[in-house]
């Protein structure tokens, strides 16, 4: 464990990538990890699928992924029912998360990188600017990079030139032309949450203009600690009962639901 094992192959003009495995200080470079890579890649297919725990509730993980003033709100008890759904009791292993680091270069300065992600640190990804990848450093870096290490939406950005606070990350992204992003291609996974007459008991965090809710606080009191729901701080709210869109979308639906079903994602 711990192991790299070596691809044979040409190595990809102009891309550079690190690969941080789930096993402790592994570090290799493109294209030696793809194989690496790829082997965790199948490792969280093979955790997706619904998990029963001890108590009978139901985790359910999953390996696909998905700037403005902030709002904030505590989530409370709504109407709608989903009948027959499970709690999700307690916390089970999630599939393994995975780190590359991916170097992007501006051929002109201060040209857009090219990346839409919501006001905080880690960069939650939402999307790209721009569809022309030649437009871009982002979309050049993808268009040379092996699929399984393209910076993709759903993705945290954790380090811009080895700066971690949001202020800094931005001012590197915009003003300087060698950019080193550590990325994070993050745990995904469902969990129910009967409300049972109570408020969630979660704090949260949006960007305004975000498409996913950030868990600031687990109050002991709520649904999410009396049905032990695996969710911690950091984590992030993408989507509830299948429904995706802005973040206000999201807390309506968690207002109108006596039984959410809340897809997260988890950086690190």
């Amino acid at each position: 464990q711990g192991r790299a094992a070596r691809t044979r192959g040409p190595r990809a003009p102009a891309t550079t990538a690190m690969l941080k495995c789930c096993c402790p200080s592994t570090e290799i470079s493109v294209p030696d990890m793809v194989e690496c890579f790829q082997r965790h890649q199948e490792d969280v297919e093979e955790h997706a699928g619904s998990v029963t725990t001890s108590d009978g509730g139901v985790l359910t993980s999953t390996s696909s992924a998905m700037s403005g003033d902030a709002l904030t709100s505590t989530s409370s008890p709504s109407s709608a029912d989903a009948k027959g759904v499970k709690p999700s009791g307690e916390a089970m292993p999630l599939p393994s998360a995975m780190t590359f680091v991916a170097e992007l270069q501006r051929e002109v300065s201060r040209e857009p990188v090219g990346l839409r992600y919501e006001a905080c640190a880690p960069l939650h990804v939402i999307g790209f600017t721009n569809e022309d990848e030649a437009l871009t450093p982002v979309g050049r870096y993808n268009r040379q990079a092996p699929e399984v290490l393209r910076i993709r939406a759903g993705d945290y950005i954790v380090a811009v030139n080895g700066h971690k606070r949001f202020a800094e990350m931005r001012r590197v992204m915009e003003e300087q032309d060698r950019l080193k992003l550590t990325v994070n291609r993050p745990r995904v996974f469902n969990v129910v949450v009967p409300k049972r007459g109570k408020q969630l008991g979660l704090g949260v965090k949006c960007d305004a203009k975000g498409t996913s809710i950030a868990i600031l606080v687990v109050e002991s009191w709520g649904a999410v600690a009396a049905t032990r729901a695996p969710l911690l701080v950091g984590d992030r709210i993408t989507a509830v009962n299948g429904v995706s869109g802005c973040a206000a979308e999201l807390l309506a639906e968690i207002d109108r639901s006596d039984c959410p079903v809340l897809l997260c994602s988890r950086c690190g």
